[in-house]
């Protein structure tokens, strides 16, 4: 049954303590909540380590989009583990910047970036 909002999906690939989440879609108030719920199972992991959070698919954004990439780095740094945000697209850099909150989290832009940080 289709409900009229717009839908995000997720595909996420574990490798040991660390974990990669990549979403496709918009990240917008009608969308954070099914994200949001999905996101709690994994950061209430014990083990997590460390988190990539793929963001090269995001076809729109808005605040509550970058205030549920806020309160997951939040939540993560808290419990002394690691995020990454991998490649935001042009509409998640425009709003990070507006917000200046660009600086705040931890983007990767090229792969290089993230093979480093990446466990063997």
């Amino acid at each position: 049954m289709a409900t009229g909002l717009p839908e995000i999906t997720f595909d996420i690939a574990e490798n040991g303590d660390t974990l990669t989440f990549a979403c496709s879609g918009p990240l917008t108030i009608d969308t954070v909540e099914v994200l949001g719920k999905k996101l709690e199972d994994i950061v209430a992991s014990p083990l997590l380590n460390r988190l990539f959070f793929d963001l090269s698919n995001i076809t729109a954004v808005d605040a509550s989009g970058i205030g549920l990439l806020v309160n997951l780095h939040a939540r993560l740094v808290e419990g002394r583990k690691r995020v990454y945000f991998f490649k935001p697209t042009k509409p998640v850099r425009a709003l990070l910047s507006e917000l200046e909150l660009d600086d705040f989290l931890r983007c990767l832009h090229h792969e290089d970036e993230l093979l480093i940080r990446m466990p063997d």
